[in-house]
């Protein structure tokens, strides 16, 4: 997409065609001029010990000399706010050229490098970023990278010094990955993987409510059938929102959520559920799309294929989509973290980014509805089961488990005894 800020324009300085894309912003106008790919350029997997992205940026050096290219987790033109990686190049008036790395915090990374980029290279794993560009090389972290995380790739002419021009000749961007082996994450021998309970079970109950809004109606749509939640809205009613909400909150994102993310378990018929979203809030409302903490949202394709959507904190910047092809199992899953969120559709298509409005300690209803793809199409849904708990974290010891669990499920006499063990096999290890 046409990427443009601070006095850029990509209409009046920009040329794509077979052989690239060109930018030439003249001197007076600043800010920057370029590119941002669309809808998931980038999708990390486990990240595991053998698992590598290479991103490999191509230029014409003749026609390059002053560049900003990011890897970033929303759809910002300017990713130097956000936590993904942004770096400049740019020649400088001693005849040389400068590689810029720059975090959100302030701090930065700088390198000499020669006086022509023909190619800026990055590579990623679970432990950060290495960055070679004209002869030099940055290491450094980045924030945003998390199993299953989702990036943008920008390229842009940027001013170097106010008032100065900039010139890209972008030739090329090619991304490289290597999966490492296929793994389930697991708990340590012996040890029970944290509660996942079921909290709707295809059934009326006190604990959910109706929820219709935007041309939706329980009553005319809506009825318990066939082991679950059925909803089938016709078209021309609007955005079609009918099904439930929680009554009380019920998804809680507890402490340490880095390591073990709140989970909630959705379970629909495939064949019934065409068009539905489920969608984290503070609290009920008939705004779910901007009161969303978390949106997910799937709707069936002809053939049975299907797009998966994901939005983070009603942020316009944060919105991704995925094309998911025929065989979704109908499971869907939302994974909750202080800083990340991720949402997933079995049999293993993820959609994961940086999720700044959630609060350890905090907890969420969840909106569960049928709700149409486009304005007026109709939209349908039979959910059978909902659970919530906790991601069990690949590895986790007993005492790892004691200190997830929630308090009232805490169990003085099993902390004794696991910390009896442990101090045991201390004891017995070789000095």
């Amino acid at each position: 997409m046409k990427a443009a800020f601070a006095g850029g324009s990509f209409d009046e300085f920009a040329k794509l065609d077979d052989k690239g894309l060109v930018v030439r912003q003249p001197a007076g106008r600043n800010g920057g001029t370029g590119a941002l790919s669309t809808q998931s350029a980038l999708r990390f997997e486990d990240l595991g010990d053998d698992a590598e992205t290479t991103v490999s940026y191509r230029f014409d050096p003749a026609g390059t000399s002053s560049v900003m290219l990011s890897l970033c987790p929303a759809h910002a033109h300017h990713c130097g706010s956000e936590p993904g990686l942004t770096l400049y190049w740019r020649r400088t008036k001693d005849g040389a050229g400068a590689l810029i790395w720059t975090w959100p915090s302030g701090a930065k990374k700088e390198a000499r490098t020669a006086a022509s980029l023909e190619s800026v290279v990055i590579r990623l794993t679970r432990k950060g970023a290495r960055v070679e560009a004209a002869g030099a090389t940055l290491e450094g972290g980045v924030d945003a990278l998390r199993p299953r995380a989702t990036f943008e790739i920008g390229a842009m002419a940027v001013t170097p010094v106010e008032g100065e021009g900039a010139d890209m000749a972008l030739l090329s961007v090619d991304v490289a990955e290597t999966h490492g082996a296929a793994r389930r994450a697991q708990p340590a021998p012996g040890v029970e993987p944290l509660d996942v309970a079921p909290v709707f079970a295809g059934r009326d109950s006190g604990a959910w409510k109706p929820l219709a809004v935007s041309g939706g109606d329980f009553a005319a749509f809506a009825r318990y059938a066939e082991g679950g939640l059925l909803v089938d809205v016709p078209k021309q009613r609007n955005w079609a929102t009918t099904g439930l909400v929680s009554a009380a909150p019920v998804l809680r994102v507890a402490e340490e959520s880095g390591r073990a993310p709140a989970l909630a378990r959705l379970t629909f018929d495939p064949t019934r559920s065409k068009s539905f979203a489920v969608v984290l809030t503070r609290a009920p409302t008939d705004d779910l799309w901007f009161k969303q903490v978390i949106w997910a949202s799937y709707a069936a394709g002809p053939d049975g294929s299907g797009r998966l959507t994901a939005s983070f904190c009603a942020s316009p910047v944060r919105v991704w989509g995925l094309d998911v092809p025929p065989g979704w199992d109908g499971r869907l899953e939302i994974e909750a973290a202080a800083g990340f969120g991720l949402v997933r559709l079995a049999p293993g298509y993820a959609l994961g980014g940086y999720l700044d409005c959630v609060t350890e300690g905090q907890s969420y209803h969840l909106n569960v509805v049928a709700h149409a793809p486009a304005e007026h199409a109709p939209a349908s849904m039979l959910l059978r089961r909902v659970e919530i708990g906790r991601l069990t974290p690949d590895g986790m010891t007993a005492m790892d488990r004691l200190e997830l669990v929630d308090d009232d499920a805490f169990d003085p006499r099993t902390f004794l005894d696991v910390a009896a063990d442990r101090l045991g096999k201390a004891q017995g290890a070789p000095q």
